[in-house]
């Protein structure tokens, strides 16, 4: 049987350098533990294996039904409503919907209204509205203060540790990462990171607050957001909900 030293002998050459092969298996250990270290916590009914199941291909006029039963009071009838406590769903990546559904139907999220609605709802059901609001235009609403939304750009897209999580996992144009990418490649067909551009300020802050203060748990969001100011956190929130 070989020993460790003979098996790291066999990536040298003659001359006790490293190989093409070492150098090569090296490369790809830094490469993953790169990867990991940007990749996000996946969202709340992510790895969930009901969420895995969605086909975001639903039937959207059946969804469109469910959505003015059971959802429209609060979300507005088209996923655009005017309350600025509660999210818009307009527009909202169908994968992202499918999960966050499924995890307030299991309670691996909480909150009473949102459960009680999802809890009759079939796999089916969860996926025509996920249809139905995915397909639906957003309509962002207009900054509260131009210079705080400014400041918000800027906070969002810094470079300095822990911020540089925000671009990397929601990506440049606001539209969501890949999980385990870093949002390198842009929209995926992953759950873990929201559609975030045009939502409501005063959601968007709320959020935040809930993950600074651990209400709202997640390692990466949790780390990010307890290292904004409220200013900032403000900021943020004000840039994101102007933004198409």
């Amino acid at each position: 049987m070989a020993t460790e030293p003979d098996r790291l002998e066999t990536c040298q050459d003659g001359s006790g350098r490293r190989s093409p092969m070492r150098r090569t298996l090296l490369g790809i250990t830094i490469l993953t533990m790169a990867l990991s270290l940007v990749s996000c916590d996946p969202a709340p009914g992510a790895s969930n294996e009901g969420a895995n199941a969605g086909t975001f291909g639903g039937d959207s006029d059946h969804g469109n039904e469910l959505a003015q039963a059971h959802c429209a009071s609060c979300h507005g009838p088209d996923g655009n409503g005017a309350s600025p406590q509660i999210p818009k769903l307009a527009g909202q990546r169908p994968d992202y919907l499918y999960a966050q559904l499924m995890a307030f139907r299991t309670g691996e999220r909480k909150q009473a209204v949102m459960s009680a609605i999802a809890a009759p709802l079939t796999d089916a059901e969860i996926d025509d509205l996920a249809k139905y609001y995915s397909s639906e235009a957003r309509e962002p609403d207009v900054p509260n203060d131009a210079g705080l939304a400014a400041r918000g750009e800027h906070v969002y897209y810094s470079s300095a540790a822990p911020m540089s999580g925000c671009a990397s996992c929601h990506d440049n144009s606001i539209r969501g990462g890949m999980m385990g990418m870093g949002g390198m490649m842009g929209s995926s067909s992953s759950a873990t990171a929201p559609l975030l551009n045009g939502q409501h300020a005063a959601y968007l802050l709320a959020q935040l607050d809930n993950f600074a203060s651990g209400q709202r748990p997640s390692t990466v969001m949790g780390r990010i957001a307890a290292s904004l100011s409220e200013g900032d956190r403000r900021a943020v929130a004000d840039y994101l909900s102007s933004r198409r």
